[in-house]
């Protein structure tokens, strides 16, 4: 059975997760250190990040020509049993919209998160957070799989790439 800890654990979870599809969307990449450790290992398909600075600055250089709106939908959550590491699972929805020439056109993909999830102390410390007490949650670990897409990356460059 679930407990009140358990659930809010969950929401706490689910709402530091949210908090990268925020980040990304509104350009807030301070936001980043609010989602992941600062020695987070992060696979992505561009390539493999270690800290939160690395995925920051690729996320920029991305999203830099683009608007988006990043989602999060099918989404499981297995607490270990000590309170103090989550694994998730998180499908989700990208969706890039062109700027400048490439007004009008987008670029989708969709994928899967895995994350490994600590609970952290008020300071950022990992197992920092009292028994039974509702924490702070980042992620530890991610890898990042494309299972498709769909439209022109070459939105992505913005006013650099051409039409042909």
């Amino acid at each position: 059975m679930a407990t009140n800890n358990h659930l809010s654990d969950v929401d706490s979870i689910r709402n530091v997760l949210a908090t990268y599809c925020i980040a990304l969307d509104t350009k807030s990449w301070e936001l980043l250190t609010r989602v992941f450790t600062p020695t987070v290992h992060a696979n992505y398909p561009s390539a493999v990040f270690i800290g939160v600075k690395p995925i920051a600055e690729e996320m920029k250089y991305r999203l830099e020509h683009v608007a988006s709106q990043h989602a999060l939908t099918t989404q499981t959550a297995l607490l270990a049993d000590d309170g103090q590491r989550a694994k998730v699972r998180s499908y989700f929805t990208a969706t890039h919209f062109g700027q400048g020439r490439w007004m009008g056109w987008k670029q989708v993909v969709w994928g899967e998160f895995v994350d490994d999830l600590v609970k952290v102390d008020a300071y950022g410390i990992e197992g920092g957070a009292r028994e039974g007490e509702v924490g702070r949650w980042r992620v530890r670990r991610r890898i990042c799989r494309v299972v498709g897409q769909e439209g022109e990356e070459r939105i992505m460059d913005g006013d650099v790439g051409g039409l042909e």
